[in-house]
């Protein structure tokens, strides 16, 4: 009969503890006992609710666009303009300017190696505007020099021959280059030979440390911009329904919190928000 009777006194004393805080909150004190299933955020006003309210709104708003967009960064990182480009950040590749365009690009070899290798990120080899060798230690390779009328000295004068389109160098190896995405070709010595040569009757005299420069242009061919085209219609197509598809989220938020505003003070104002409570003495 003690053990049934214990049990009882402990809860008839968490009543009469849990009484006698409600009776001993004096004026101004807040009440922290919940009501059952009430939220405790609630007691916090409406602009708390509201603000957690919107986050969970937004994050469900903006993974569905992270997903809308998810076909443009996959056409996007298929091309690879920026490929090799240390300086720039990995998300780049999911940009507009990964797709690329027809650019100038300039390319030097030490005359030690019998192999050389040009192509394009985007496009495919179009013209050879300029080409040629100077002299270790030049003016021109102290400027990294690429193009022979640049006006730089290039140590070797008597080995302007190299930079003609007559040359074999540009006949035998570079012409065949032209139109194609990427191009190697050895026997470098072959049109260019090491040591002491008289081309055009002067002297020229190419070293192992001798630099070789290539200038060729990258052309965007047309059925590449016509895909390229295609695929930035599609980007921009996406984009304007992103676009609005916000614009009417947020426009039914703000009126809808309008409504929820007004609904909170329907149900938590009452006359006693409006009432002074003064005590009035005999004297």
């Amino acid at each position: 009969m003690d053990e049934e009777k214990e049990p009882i006194a402990k809860d008839k004393v968490k009543s009469d503890a849990k009484n006698a805080d409600e009776d001993t909150l004096s004026e101004g004190e807040f009440d922290f006992f919940l009501e059952e299933g009430e939220d405790p955020i609630g007691r916090l006003g409406y602009g708390i609710v509201s603000y957690f309210s919107l986050i969970r709104i937004f994050v469900f708003v903006f993974g569905f666009l992270s997903i809308v967009y998810l076909p443009v960064i996959y056409d996007l990182s298929g091309w690879n303009a920026f490929e090799g480009e240390a300086q720039v950040s990995g998300n780049i590749a999911y940009t507009v300017g990964n797709m690329g365009a027809s650019v100038t690009r300039c390319m030097s070899f030490k005359m030690m190696t019998d192999k050389v290798s040009v192509g394009c990120h985007t496009g495919a080899i179009g013209n050879f505007t300029s080409f040629g060798v100077y002299a270790k230690g030049s003016e021109a390779d102290i400027n990294n020099m690429c193009h022979y009328q640049a006006g730089f000295d290039t140590g070797i004068p008597g080995c302007k021959h190299y930079s003609t389109r007559e040359s074999s160098l540009y006949e035998d190896k570079l012409k065949l280059c032209s139109g194609k995405k990427s191009c190697v070709f050895k026997g470098l010595e072959d049109v260019v030979p090491l040591g002491t040569s008289y081309p055009d009757g002067d002297e020229c005299k190419i070293e192992a440390t001798t630099t070789l420069f290539i200038q060729y242009s990258c052309i965007v061919q047309p059925d590449e911009i016509e895909l390229k085209r295609f695929q930035c219609l599609k980007a921009c197509c996406i984009s304007i329904f992103s676009t609005l598809f916000l614009f009417a989220i947020l426009n039914f938020l703000e009126k809808n919190i309008i409504i929820e505003k007004s609904e909170w003070d329907l149900q938590t104002v009452t006359a006693s928000d409006y009432t002074v409570e003064l005590k009035i003495t005999q004297e």
